[in-house]
Order: C-alpha cells, then structure tokens, then sequence
C-alpha cells in the first residue's frame, strides 16, 4: 500500500524518478534545457519553489517546497512529467511511458 503523502504549505518534499526499465530520459543536452523550462513554468503554476534539481541520463532529483494549500506539488509534478514525457515521445517517435510509476522505496 502507498504511503499517504501530506501535500500542504510549508511542508519540504524530495520528489525523484526514473525512466522505465531503467532507460534514459535525456538523450541530449536540449531535452535537460526544456525539462528545466517545463520546471519553470509548472512550478509558477502550481506556487512551487524548487529549491534544488539533479538531472542525470536517466532520472532525476527535485527538492521542493510548497507554498500555498489551493495547488499541490502532486499536481506540478504529474503536469512535468506528462508535459515532458508528451514532447519526448512526439520528438523521437515513441509511445508510452516514460518515466516508472511511484516508488514504493527510497532507492534508485
């Protein structure tokens, strides 16, 4: 069963993921600029601030506090990720998932 996650204002968050079946998720030095820019804007959006990122080939590290109760860092990250992963698969011709589903540890 998940862990419930208490998403509220104030409240400091360690959000990470990985690409499916361990695979990359930046090919190229371009697709870590337009992550950085979705981030950008996702995190305005949501009254996130992201206080420190790690983009690696495949997977990355985001520290996060919320600001506010009315938006939730669950609906920044699943706007990132999907947005992302939309342009991803537009660009090099694929389908499907991405990035793995909740992590049920703290490993990598």
């Amino acid at each position: 069963m998940d862990k419930p996650r208490n998403y509220y204002k104030g409240t400091y968050h360690h959000l990470y993921n990985r690409g499916a079946n361990k695979q990359n998720t930046f090919y190229e030095r371009v697709n870590y600029t337009y992550f950085i820019e979705k981030m950008k804007l996702y995190k305005d959006k949501d009254k996130i601030d992201v206080l420190a990122y790690c983009l690696m080939p495949n997977h990355f590290h985001l520290f996060v506090i919320q600001r506010t109760n009315e938006y939730s860092i669950s609906g920044f990250i699943s706007s990132l990720l999907n947005s992302y992963t939309k342009s991803i698969n537009k660009i090099y011709h694929k389908s499907g998932t991405l990035f793995e589903g909740k992590k049920r540890t703290g490993k990598l």
